[in-house]
């Protein structure tokens, strides 16, 4: 079947949707507080990481993640079945600024590894001293691949409803889109509402900061979702 035609539509459609998007945008913007509004990404922080025995001295817990960083399958696994922690976190002497294995893996951008770990059993959603989650701990670093790798092997409809919630809108809090974009390519719904009924829309124009908000209408934002009291996007300005 020739689908050039009906091709060539959708791509005007998108085109005429996303010029109107940015008119509504517009219009939103000439509420007051928009004049100071954000139109720059912050740049991520940067994690020095050390050597893995900085952070962590349980030698089987070494033993599987040097094995995963070398993309060594087979050793990984035979560091589980000798009970290696999946979860180990260090290092024990700072009680308030911990890594777990995934933790290094994202900061060593190695993607095959955290995969490989998150498929052995590692939880990508286990809170950690001063860093959170793994999976925030790679938003928090803009590293998308790395967010991307834990969800090949934990998808997002997985995950529960606290972490979904927590994963979308601190990465709209954070100001991290290509994160956003991942994560909607993953199964993510875009109108996902908090605990007060907002969306991430509603929290990106809250942030006065229309490029994200343009993106998010971009991608099938509703600008009629209610929240809770009665707000809709459009009069969040």
């Amino acid at each position: 079947m020739n689908t050039s035609g009906s091709a060539t539509g959708r791509r005007r459609l998108t085109r005429r949707k996303v010029a109107a998007m940015a008119a509504v945008l517009a219009l939103l913007g000439c509420g007051p507080g928009w004049s100071s509004m954000n139109t720059n990404t912050p740049a991520a922080p940067t994690f020095a990481f050390k050597a893995p025995e900085h952070y962590f001295a349980d030698a089987r817990a070494l033993a599987l993640l040097r094995a995963a960083l070398a993309g060594d399958a087979a050793q990984a696994k035979a560091a589980v079945a000798a009970s290696a922690p999946l979860d180990e976190e260090g290092p024990r002497s700072k009680p308030d600024n911990r890594l777990r294995l995934l933790h290094y893996t994202v900061a060593a951008d190695n993607a095959a590894a955290a995969r490989l770990l998150t498929e052995l059993g590692a939880d990508p959603e286990l809170n950690t001293a001063g860093f959170g989650p793994a999976m925030l701990f790679a938003i928090t670093l803009d590293k998308p691949l790395m967010l991307g790798a834990m969800l090949d092997a934990r998808s997002f409809a997985r995950l529960a409803p606290a972490t979904q919630e927590m994963l979308m809108f601190d990465a709209v809090s954070q100001n991290r889109p290509r994160c956003i974009k991942l994560l909607l390519d993953r199964g993510a719904p875009i109108d996902l509402r908090d605990t007060a009924g907002d969306t991430i829309l509603m929290r990106a124009i809250g942030a006065l900061d229309p490029p994200l908000a343009i993106q998010l209408l971009a991608q099938g934002a509703s600008l009629k979702v209610e929240a809770v009291g009665g707000a809709t996007p459009a009069n969040l300005v």
